[in-house]
């Protein structure tokens, strides 16, 4: 299917000729949609809260290191994306992103319950390093499924379902889903720091 875009028409013009277009922008607003609710955003923003409220007590030393293996997994992970693409296809790629994003979601829920169960525990110190191994895996799993699926296959899959004529119309809507919805997550969020 080829488009022709004259610069006068809009959208919308293009969404009553197009009927195929409709689908296309509708997968790919999904797909930018399920990104944000993800919790990325979140886990980055929020990392060293969550490490607080977790009763671990790190040096400020600890927490930044652990931040920034963080991002160099999350900058690896995503060169391993890249390259596996074409060798294991998009979907593999977004539904083991998914699988792993749901098991650090787990693993971090299981650190929540297993400091509720020790909270008062006789345990001198061990229960803080388990504690922290926990957090950090469950951050570096979670961290690793997005970084592996929905971080960079979905501005792929977005490159491939837009047409040349219409792409940058159709990145424009998807960007400003994509920043708004990081926007309001941020703020809904916040109150749980």
């Amino acid at each position: 299917m080829s488009i022709e875009v004259d610069n006068a028409i809009s959208i919308l013009e293009l969404l009553r000729k197009e009927k195929t277009l409709k689908y296309r922008i509708f997968v790919g607003l999904l797909l930018v949609t399920f990104q944000q609710l993800s919790g990325m955003a979140a886990v980055l923003y929020f990392t060293f809260d969550i490490f607080k409220q977790s009763g671990v007590e790190q040096s400020p030393e600890n927490e930044s290191k652990v931040i920034v293996l963080i991002g160099f997994l999350k900058f690896l992970t995503t060169g391993l994306a890249l390259f596996l693409v074409d060798r294991v296809g998009r979907r593999p790629l977004i539904l083991t992103g998914s699988t792993l994003l749901a098991l650090g979601s787990f693993v971090l829920a299981s650190g929540l319950i297993y400091k509720e169960y020790f909270e008062d525990s006789s345990f001198p110190d061990s229960p803080q390093k388990i504690q922290f191994l926990i957090f950090t895996a469950s951050i570096a799993i979670f961290v690793f499924g997005y970084a592996i699926g929905y971080g960079p296959i979905t501005w792929l899959i977005l490159s491939e379902i837009f047409p040349v004529g219409i792409r940058g119309h159709c990145f424009a809507i998807a960007s400003t889903l994509n920043w708004s919805l990081s926007f309001i997550l941020s703020f809904a969020f916040l109150p749980l720091s």
